[in-house]
Parts: C-alpha cells; sequence; structure tokens
C-alpha cells in the first residue's frame, strides 16, 4: 500500500511519487499483463492498447477536414 507522504505535490506540474515507484510500476505492469475479453477475445491489455492507438493513428491519417 502506497502512502500518502510519498506523494509531493510541485507548483505547475501536478503531483510526483517520490518514493515507493518500485509498487506503483510493478502494480501497473501485472495490470498491463492481465488477460481481459477485448472483441471477443482474450487478449493483454498492452496489446489491447497498442491496437487501439493504430485504430486511432489510421483513423487520423484518412481523417478529412473539409467534411467537418
Amino acid at each position: 500500500m502506497i502512502n500518502l507522504d510519498a506523494f509531493v505535490e510541485i507548483e505547475g506540474e501536478g503531483v510526483r511519487l517520490t518514493t515507493q515507484k518500485n509498487i506503483v510500476v510493478s502494480a501497473f505492469l501485472n495490470f498491463l499483463n492481465q488477460k481481459t475479453m477485448y472483441h471477443g477475445r482474450q487478449m493483454r491489455r498492452n496489446l489491447q492498447i497498442d491496437l487501439n492507438a493504430q485504430l486511432l493513428a489510421t483513423q487520423m491519417r484518412n481523417f478529412d477536414s473539409t467534411n467537418t
């Protein structure tokens, strides 16, 4: 569990985690490696992010601003 004392507010920049970073990084990597249902298939979250980023990039590349 992360203690609130581990966070420091930096004016104009937001909040920064000063200690216990290894706990957060480890938990986040475990979260990304979990499999969930994605379009009817079991797929790790990190792959889901990659696929959604590719889809967004394709949509942006094909975006026609003259039709808005």
